[in-house]
């Protein structure tokens, strides 16, 4: 049986986007009910697509999704949201925003944004690709792979 790749990528596209969403907790152990499996997952605010990922272990990605220095999603959104706030030093992998800002984020990420995974062991980059080119979500910086 030959497999139709785009095919496979919209049915992995339309399951993860209909996965149960959940608010994210910026506190101590909200990753601990995710499993430790590849993957991918999508951030949502309200019912807008704002970024995809892929990881090889969901649940450690969920604890650096709540660390500036550890997702770059992060400290994109500190970044525009508060460049203009007393303080502000743009964030790195190095370093955090300032305590202020970094609250700020929680609070807004806790409120207003939700993430939903599917569990993926083959083809988890090719379905970020996919949905960032056929999604366009808002946060993802880097450009989709070429695919032949």
């Amino acid at each position: 049986m030959e497999i139709d790749v785009q095919q496979y990528l919209q049915l992995l596209k339309d399951k993860l986007l209909a996965a149960p969403q959940q608010f994210i907790a910026c506190a101590k152990g909200w990753r601990k009910p995710f499993p430790q499996k590849a993957g991918a997952y999508v951030i949502r605010q309200s019912s807008r697509l704002v970024y995809i990922g892929e990881t090889g272990n969901i649940k450690e990605r969920m604890g650096d999704i709540v660390r500036t220095c550890n997702h770059t999603l992060r400290r994109t959104l500190g970044a525009e949201m508060y460049d203009g706030h007393p303080g502000y030093k743009k964030a790195t992998s190095k370093e955090r925003f300032c305590d202020e800002i970094e609250v700020l984020l929680n609070d807004f990420m806790s409120t207003q944004l939700t993430v939903a995974f599917l569990e993926i062991e083959l083809g988890r980059a090719e379905l970020e690709d996919f949905i960032i080119r056929t999604e366009l979500p808002v946060y993802n910086i880097k450009k989709p792979r070429k695919i032949n």
